[in-house]
């Protein structure tokens, strides 16, 4: 399959959809075959989705994928997995933990675990596309493949396998995006049309279209999206990244305005690490960094990482790492 045929095959109305469209009310509730049929979410009781009651996944892939139906109001409900939805086409209302949101066409909402959501009834030009990963697809072997130099990185993947808060959402502004539709469509058409390494090419697929996801996150962060203000955490990961070298505990504290020891307590809750271990992190990721790409000297790293005695670098490099700066560089290259 490609492009010229994907998008009419998308917007083709299914059997279902006809039915949708001409009055036809499903019962969701017959649907789930897993016990529980209900979920108590924040004190009210929902319809609770098991991935693999709902729909085949991939052979080999802990990973489903389905065009949501047009016509027709889907009830609250929550998942036990990840959903990405990306808005192929024309726009949808979902009411997200009671609150509604619209999402518009190249815009993609990732929904946590357990995230209740109710999506209204669509018309014939909003293609809603939803991909459901499973958590055991998540595993370490799968986060190996993303760069881990950035903390804000870190938080964003941690983030979709610990669930500090299981019931949250990212909406994205990737409108603006093409790569990300590009590799949306090569995936769809994979999907529908698999060839023989099929399963190694829509799991490398994924990969790239999380890797732009958190591009467009960090750049929605970077420039103060309304979406972000308001989350701490990632105010406080990018202003540590951006400023690692010589910001310090209360520097950083008075910068926002904030108690040293109450802001260190904040990050070790939902990062699991100290504002100096996160500090640490980003020093040593760094440093690795240009010990792989720069031909600068060990004392030049230290300094330019933010440290002026080069024993402690050491000692800091190896006590991370495993070993010394000068044998990391001789064991990357």
């Amino acid at each position: 399959m490609n492009y010229r045929d994907l998008d009419p095959f998308l917007r083709r109305i299914t059997d279902h959809e006809e039915q949708y469209r001409n009055g036809y009310s499903p019962n969701y509730e017959s649907r789930v075959n897993a016990v529980p049929h209900t979920k108590i979410i924040n004190g009210n009781e929902v319809l609770f989705f098991r991935l693999k009651d709902l729909m085949p996944p991939k052979d080999g892939l802990f990973l489903y994928y389905r065009k949501h139906s047009r016509f027709q109001r889907f009830p609250e409900h929550c998942h036990d997995g990840i959903e990405l939805n990306y808005m192929y086409s024309g726009s949808c209302t979902q009411i997200i933990n009671g609150k509604k949101y619209t999402i518009k066409q190249g815009q993609t909402l990732l929904l946590n675990s357990d995230t209740v959501h109710q999506i209204e009834p669509l018309s014939e030009n909003d293609i809603l596309l939803n991909l459901n990963i499973e958590k055991e697809y998540l595993t370490s072997n799968f986060f190996n493949r993303f760069s881990s130099e950035s903390i804000v990185t870190r938080f964003f993947l941690d983030n979709l396998t610990e669930g500090v808060n299981h019931n949250d959402f990212i909406l994205f502004h990737s409108e603006k995006s093409e790569r990300l539709h590009t590799f949306i469509c090569e995936f769809l058409c994979e999907w529908y049309d698999p060839s023989l390494v099929s399963i190694d090419i829509i799991s490398s697929l994924l990969t790239i279209i999380i890797s732009e996801l958190i591009n467009i996150y960090k750049k929605e962060l970077v420039h103060h999206d309304d979406h972000y203000k308001n989350n701490t955490i990632l105010v406080l990961l990018h202003y540590i990244e951006k400023n690692y070298q010589t910001s310090t505990l209360q520097s950083t504290a008075d910068f926002f305005n904030l108690n040293p020891n109450y802001m260190s307590n904040l990050l070790k809750k939902h990062t699991g690490y100290s504002y100096r271990e996160l500090v640490l992190h980003q020093k040593i990721n760094t440093a690795k960094i240009l010990l792989n790409n720069s031909n600068l000297s060990i004392t030049e790293i230290a300094n330019q990482i933010g440290y002026n005695n080069v024993t402690f670098f050491y000692d800091k490099f190896k006590k991370e790492v495993g070993c010394l700066p000068g044998e990391y560089r001789k064991q990357i290259r």
